[in-house]
C-alpha cells in the first residue's frame, strides 16, 4: 500500500507574479486548479503532486521562484487503487 503526503495548496512568485494551486482529494486522485483559472485545472495523482512540490523546493533554492509558501499537509494512502485519506475517509 502506497502512502504518500503531499501540501493541499501552494503559492509562490515567479517573475514578480503571483501563482496558487488549490486542491481536493478524491479517491480516484486529487482535483487540482492552477491561479483560480478553471482552463488550468485537472486530476492528478498524489505522488505527481508531490513531486511537483518537492520541485517547487528546488527552484526556490535556486533562486528561479521565490515565496513559496505551502498549505496544510495531508498523508493518503492507495487501497487497491482508490485513495485514502490516511486517519479518515476521503
Amino acid at each position: 500500500m502506497a502512502t504518500v503526503k503531499y501540501h493541499v495548496s501552494h503559492s509562490f512568485k515567479f517573475k514578480g507574479k503571483e501563482h496558487t494551486m488549490l486542491s481536493q482529494q478524491y479517491k480516484v486522485g486529487v482535483y487540482v486548479i492552477y491561479d483560480n483559472n478553471p482552463g488550468q485545472q485537472g486530476n492528478v495523482k498524489p505522488s505527481a503532486l508531490s513531486n511537483l512540490q518537492n520541485k517547487l523546493r528546488r527552484d526556490e533554492k535556486s533562486g528561479k521562484i521565490t515565496d513559496l509558501v505551502f498549505g496544510p499537509q495531508i498523508t493518503v494512502c492507495d487501497d487497491s487503487g482508490l485513495w485514502e485519506t490516511k486517519g479518515g475517509k476521503t
